[in-house]
């Protein structure tokens, strides 16, 4: 018995979302049928605890606390960008793919960009303890005017303004330059940890500043 459930806590730890390769559109598990820790993936039920919500370039996942799981953005060029990296993290070497850090929030955010869909793959553990539990899928699609809007204001850069990762390596998640009339764009905290791109002199990535130039500054 004991080397048995040795196994399947070694299983678990290794089948943990952040273990789960990134792969193409074509390739991926994250489809029905495919097999994740040692489960079929299935569609999720209608009264699934994971909701997914596109409304423009922005993609909200609720769920429930403790409840792990991956999300991946389809379509040529699709990547995710602009989360909370304490909550979100993206899959190794993988620019549209991402997993929960801790599971711990019951509300996730990201932008996506050029996406035509989006799916959640998540866990929910089996009631026998050790059991692997079962892999549910939950999709979405982005509407085709959501999906234009990205492919025109977030085409391999983003604009003053646009919500912006900190953390971000991709080229097309960084900050657009030249920023127009406003010179160098940075990733900057605008406050409550909310993150825009904005003019390196301005305001904004210089809080220190007096305000009557940081409005001299956004209004030039």
């Amino acid at each position: 018995m004991l080397p048995h459930v040795l196994l399947t806590l070694l299983v678990g730890a290794y089948s943990h979302a952040s273990f789960l390769e990134c792969g193409t559109d074509a390739s991926t598990r994250l489809r029905v049928g495919q097999t994740i820790m040692q489960s079929t993936v299935e569609d999720a039920p209608t009264d699934s605890p994971v909701k997914v919500e596109v409304q423009d370039s922005t993609v909200r996942i609720s769920s429930q606390p403790g409840i792990a799981f991956a999300v991946k953005v389809f379509g040529e060029n699709a990547t995710i960008s602009s989360f909370d990296s304490a909550s979100l993290r993206l899959t190794r070497n993988c620019a549209n793919q991402a997993y929960t850090v801790n599971a711990k929030s019951a509300s996730y955010s990201f932008t996506h960009n050029k996406a035509e869909s989006i799916v959640v793959g998540y866990h929910k553990p089996g009631f026998i303890p050790f059991a692997p539990g079962k892999v549910y899928l939950v999709s979405a699609k982005v509407p085709a005017a959501s999906h234009a809007a990205s492919v025109d204001s977030q085409d391999w850069c983003i604009a003053e303004f646009e919500a912006c990762d900190p953390d971000a390596w991709q080229p097309w998640a960084q900050c657009c330059q030249p920023g127009g009339p406003v010179g160098t764009l940075k990733c900057c905290n605008a406050g409550d940890d909310e993150w825009v791109c904005a003019s390196g002199s301005g305001g904004i990535c210089n809080p220190g500043q007096a305000n009557g130039a940081a409005v001299a500054d956004m209004m030039v």
